[in-house]
C-alpha cells in the first residue's frame, strides 16, 4: 500500500479500484490481471413465488489489484489443485480396489484432493503469497459490501439454492 495515502477507511470506493499495490503480495505494484471478486445482494422478489417468481439483484464486481507476479502464482497454484484433481479421478476410476468397495474409492480421492490443498498452500506460503480463497474477502472494498449484507457470487441463486454450495467447493477446489 502507498505511504502517501490516507487512512483506506476515509477513501471512496472509487479509489480502492485504482489501488496501485498488489493486495496479494505486499510492495508490489498492481501490474497485473486484478482478481474479479464478485457479489451480489437481493433487493426482491417479482412476478410471485415459487418457480413463477424472480429474483431482483444488485450485482457488483469488484476488481481486486493484484501483480503478475500473485496473478503467476495463482496460476501455477490452480495448476496443482487442477493434478491433483485429474489424479483424484485416476484413482477413482483406475485404482484397484479390493471387491471394488466404493467408499474406499471415495476415501483415496478425497484425501488425494486434501493433499493437492495442502501441497497448494505451501506453495503459497514458501513463495509469500495471499491464497486468493482466503485472502480476498478481506480486501477493504469487499469488506465494506459485506458489511452491506453483500454475498459472494455474481447470482443470488448463489446464495438461494445448492449451487452455492457447489460453486464454494469448486472455489475451494480450483
Amino acid at each position: 500500500m502507498s505511504l502517501d495515502k490516507t487512512d483506506k477507511s476515509i477513501i471512496v470506493s472509487s479509489d480502492l479500484i485504482n489501488d496501485p499495490d498488489c493486495f496479494f503480495i505486499t510492495g508490489l505494484p498492481a501490474d497485473g490481471k486484478p482478481y474479479s471478486f464478485g457479489m451480489h445482494t437481493n433487493t426482491g422478489i417479482s412476478g410471485g413465488t415459487g418457480p413463477m417468481g424472480t429474483i431482483r439483484s444488485r450485482v457488483i464486481d469488484i476488481p481486486i489489484p493484484r501483480s503478475r507476479k500473485a496473478q503467476l502464482f495463482h496460476l501455477a497454484g490452480f495448476l496443482i489443485k487442477a493434478s491433483f484433481l485429474l489424479l483424484s479421478l485416476i484413482i477413482f476410476y483406475l485404482l484397484p480396489v479390493q471387491e471394488n468397495r466404493i467408499t474406499v474409492r471415495l476415501l483415496l480421492s478425497a484425501l488425494t484432493l486434501l493433499a493437492g490443498g495442502i501441497s497448494t498452500m505451501i506453495f503459497y506460503l514458501i513463495v509469500k503469497v495471499k491464497p486468493k480463497f482466503f485472502h480476498a474477502k478481506h480486501y477493504p472494498l469487499v469488506e465494506k459490501y459485506r458489511s452491506k449484507e453483500y454475498k459472494r457470487g455474481p447470482h443470488p441463486m448463489f446464495s438461494t439454492t445448492p449451487v452455492g454450495v457447489i460453486s464454494w467447493l469448486l472455489r475451494l477446489l480450483l
